[in-house]
């Protein structure tokens, strides 16, 4: 019985090892992916001077800026075409549309 319980707890500790090492490669794998990403980021912050960068940021901003107020602007208009097909008061969702 108690070589039994021996041979388990040798196949139990085979076992979290054979597991240990399966993560442990697993990390070491995606962190060759992770420092290729960072190397990359480095890189392209290394190739352009600060002015160049803001300017880079600033043009991304403006054009997700510029979608975000269109796909409000959309819902917005979808809103207001709803009330009025329910209410029919078009004097009253205009003056609701200019107070927003």
């Amino acid at each position: 019985m108690i070589l039994c319980e021996a041979n388990m707890l040798t196949k139990k500790r085979l076992f979290i090892g054979a597991l240990a090492g399966g993560i442990a490669a697993f990390f070491v794998f995606k962190g060759d992916r992770l420092t290729a990403f960072f190397g990359a980021i480095a890189a392209f912050f290394g190739a352009f001077s600060v002015n160049e960068i803001v300017a880079i940021v600033g043009v991304i901003l403006g054009v997700a800026s510029f979608f975000l107020t269109w796909y409000y602007k959309e819902k917005n208009h979808l809103l207001l075409k709803a009330q009025l097909m329910q209410q029919g008061a078009v004097s009253a969702i205009l003056k609701q549309d200019d107070a927003s």
